[in-house]
């Protein structure tokens, strides 16, 4: 039988001139677990497949394609797909929702890959709106359908046809999937050990992998969770699979099939080469070697690396950290360096050269140790004095404290002392940290200082003790040239006569001889152009009219939710009455009624209005009417008010003492009536 070795790389292509297809030629080899590289999108692409195969990969995926775009797009072809004589064997894999497309996308690829995988695990949301992935776990009858239409598509039988899944909520439920895609025709089928909602952080069930693998007659791959050999074997004896799929684990190192634990030196290198070789773009050149050297360099060196913005500056730092065992190192560099021999014969020119250095630095030890009682003594002194305590005279008492615990540092690394010696001298570093705190506080204050501290050591270095007129620092700004006369208040007038009249409205005044003399200048503030200021005055005020208008006010009780603000004005008072007025009006329309009246409002101007049906009404109900013209001549008409007889005049009636009295009566009678409605004309 022919060893798996010699398929990948040396009698393939007898194998697939043959009726066997090598993928399913090395997944039934029963001598060996098949090591196969997953499809991960940006990252299994040609020249990474090259790589991991140079390290013990058996199969490779390519990243997942959309079968529509790879089928009606040209440049998507040219894009997702490329391979070399080398990249073999090879499966495609593809996420399609429709069988049609799937078949036509398989036989595309047919001639160039070794068999194509139909991906129903992938479970991101994007994916699965567009129904393609783990949705499809929803619908086994379209599965079926898909894997039969690359039969359908014309291809060779010997091209292989796979699925990739998850598990579903129960192992029973992935064992029925899986016995239909075997009954469909597949030729083998990858089980991933999680589900879809679940996350690399979550464990994988390799019992239901086992349980399937049991119950079926086809190949089984399993994936999930493998980082090294290891894993691999053990994986394999879990579960009894044909072949391991790996994702994540091969990304952090390309040689994991190989036996390595961290990424190894030539395969950094390798990647360089391949990468260069395919123009991979340096994003993704670049990542590819952050997982790979994310196990090998410290963290600092680790965000160094990962900020690296082009491939000249990462290549420069692989040779500059070539002393990490991931590093590429070139041949000129591992020349250079010296043997054993070599070295020891340098070795008592370096020491020799340490006892030097030692004692040069002697001199500089006790120079330190002097400078250290010096302080000790100033420090004796009092901080205080009779006015009271100097900042001056304490930043240069914390200055000097803090000399002299860095002194005590300096002594103690140079003799190769550790830190906590004398308990006095053990919180030597915590006085530091705290001097520096104090230090930094005190020098924005300095800063602040600074001008009048040289004002007074330049007057204090000069002959006659004076700053001279000429000199930058007796320059002072003159504030009242920069300040209005009218904001100066009557108290500032009265109390400084000078700066009045600086800063009074300028005059002109003539001098001796009629000489013109020109005014004082003042500096003023100018705000704004008087024509726009102005305009925009007047425009602010037609806004406010507009926005304060009875159309307006209609249009936002209308249309807007908030409640509306109520202002108390005389217009809105006569506006409210008004609105009353003509609700009242229309009730007593509606219902042919006459509601109540106070004799506030018979006797208000405001209220008198024409005759209508309802004063009408009003006036015919006057029973003191009717009863009038009943007891006194029985005309009906005359009785009535404003009625008169044809050719008789109007009589006018004689006023009595007794008018108020009836008046107050019949306010009393039509109060009474009010309480109980009448029917009306």
């Amino acid at each position: 039988m022919v060893a798996v070795t010699e398929v990948v790389h040396g009698t393939y292509g007898e194998l697939r001139d043959s009726t066997e297809n090598p993928v399913l030629w090395i997944l039934r080899d029963p001598s060996t677990c098949a090591q196969i590289c997953a499809p991960m999108v940006r990252y299994s692409k040609l020249a990474f497949r090259r790589l991991v195969r140079e390290f013990g990969c058996h199969i490779a995926y390519t990243p997942m394609i959309i079968a529509d775009s790879f089928v009606q797009s040209e440049k998507a072809r040219e894009v997702e797909f490329s391979t070399s004589p080398d990249d073999r064997p090879l499966v495609v894999q593809f996420a399609a929702s429709d069988p049609v497309v799937f078949g036509q996308a398989a036989s595309l690829v047919s001639r160039q890959a070794d068999g194509v995988g139909l991906n129903c695990g992938c479970p991101q949301r994007w994916a699965m709106e567009k129904g393609l992935g783990a949705s499809l776990l929803k619908d086994p009858e379209k599965i079926r359908e898909m894997v039969r239409s690359v039969r359908n598509a014309g291809v060779e039988d010997s091209f292989s046809v796979s699925v990739k899944i998850r598990l579903l909520q129960t192992p029973e439920k992935s064992l029925d999937l899986c016995r239909q895609i075997e009954a469909a025709g597949a030729a083998y089928v990858c089980v991933h050990g999680r589900k879809t909602h679940e996350r690399p952080a979550d464990a994988v069930n390799y019992e239901a992998i086992r349980l399937i693998k049991d119950a079926l007659q086809i190949p089984l791959v399993a994936n999930g969770d493998i980082k090294t050999m290891e894993d691999v074997r053990r994986i394999q004896e879990m579960t009894s699979v044909n072949g391991v799929m790996v994702a994540r684990g091969l990304l952090k190192n390309p040689a994991l099939f190989q036996g390595s634990v961290t990424t190894p030196l030539e395969c950094v290198r390798r990647w360089t080469e391949l990468a260069e070789e395919h123009d991979v773009p340096f994003c993704t050149m670049h990542h590819h070697l952050m997982f790979m050297v994310a196990r090998s360099l410290p963290k600092a060196q680790r965000k160094i690396f990962n900020a690296l913005p082009s491939t000249e500056q990462v290549l420069e730092f692989l040779q500059k950290t070539s002393g990490c065992s991931t590093m590429p190192v070139s041949e000129e560099a591992v020349d250079d360096l010296p043997d054993e021999a070599e070295t020891a014969r340098e070795l008592p020119a370096l020491v020799g050269l340490l006892s030097e250095i030692n004692k040069e630095l002697e001199p500089v030890l006790e120079t330190l140790k002097q400078k250290r009682e010096l302080i000790r003594l100033r420090q004796d002194e009092a901080l205080q004095d009779e006015e009271g305590i100097s900042l001056l005279a304490l930043k240069n008492e914390i200055f000097a404290q803090y000399l002299l615990d860095l002194a005590l540092v300096i002594q103690r690394k140079v003799e190769g002392q550790s830190l906590q010696g004398d308990e006095e001298e053990d919180d030597v570093v915590w006085r530091l940290v705290e001097g520096r705190v104090y230090l930094e506080r005190i020098r924005p204050i300095e800063r602040l200082l600074k001008y009048p501290i040289d004002k007074l050591i330049k007057a204090a270095t000069d002959e006659d003790g004076t700053v001279g007129p000429s000199d930058p620092l007796s320059y002072r700004s003159n504030l009242a040239s920069l300040m209005s006369a009218a904001s100066l208040s009557e108290d500032e007038e009265d109390e400084d006569e000078e700066e009045d009249d600086l800063l009074q409205a300028p005059k002109k005044e003539k001098g001796k001889g009629g000489v013109y003399v020109p005014p004082k200048m003042s500096a003023v503030f100018y705000d704004d152009d008087e024509k726009e200021s102005r305009e925009k005055r007047r425009l602010e005020l037609v806004k406010k009219k507009m926005l304060s208008s009875d159309i307006m006010r209609d249009l936002r009780s209308e249309f807007m939710d908030s409640p509306e603000e109520v202002f108390e004005t005389a217009t809105v008072v006569r506006r409210r009455k008004l609105e009353a007025q003509k609700e009242k009006e229309a009730y007593e329309e509606e219902r042919m009624v006459r509601l109540p009246q106070s004799r506030k409002a018979d006797r208000s101007g405001s209220n008198a209005r024409l005759s209508t049906i309802g004063s009408l009404g009003k006036e015919l109900t006057k029973m003191g009417a009717f009863r009038d013209a009943l007891t006194e001549d029985g005309d009906f008409l005359t009785s009535l008010p404003g009625g008169e007889k044809t050719g008789t005049k109007k009589k006018k009636k004689k006023s009595s003492g007794k008018t108020g009295k009836k008046r107050k009566m019949k306010f009393k009678i039509k109060s009474h009536r009010a309480k109980k409605p009448r029917r009306t004309l």
